[in-house]
């Protein structure tokens, strides 16, 4: 068993970003940038169209505030983010 709650945000989001990437070879690993929209991970599905991944690192209980962002991505349309994407090395 993994334990979650001792790795730093910057770890969880690698390693979750490694495991995306081995079950969806043709995603894409975003760095992080000002107007990314917290995007980490795209995965193309077409012409100008891509599943979007963020991960977050809530190992507790979450907080209003946590509840709040997790909302506020998942209603958001992703046409408002800009991102640069690169390839990552898995």
């Amino acid at each position: 068993m993994v334990p979650w709650s001792v790795l730093t945000a910057e770890q969880l989001e690698t390693i979750v970003s490694v495991l995306i990437g081995r079950k969806l070879p043709r995603s894409i690993r975003v760095r992080p940038a000002q107007g990314d929209g917290g995007i980490d991970v795209l995965d193309p599905q077409g012409s100008r169209q891509a599943d979007v991944y963020q991960i977050k690192s809530f190992t507790n209980a979450l907080t209003p505030d946590q509840r709040r962002q997790i909302k506020k991505f998942s209603t958001r349309p992703s046409s408002t983010a800009v991102v640069r994407m690169t390839r990552s090395s898995r």
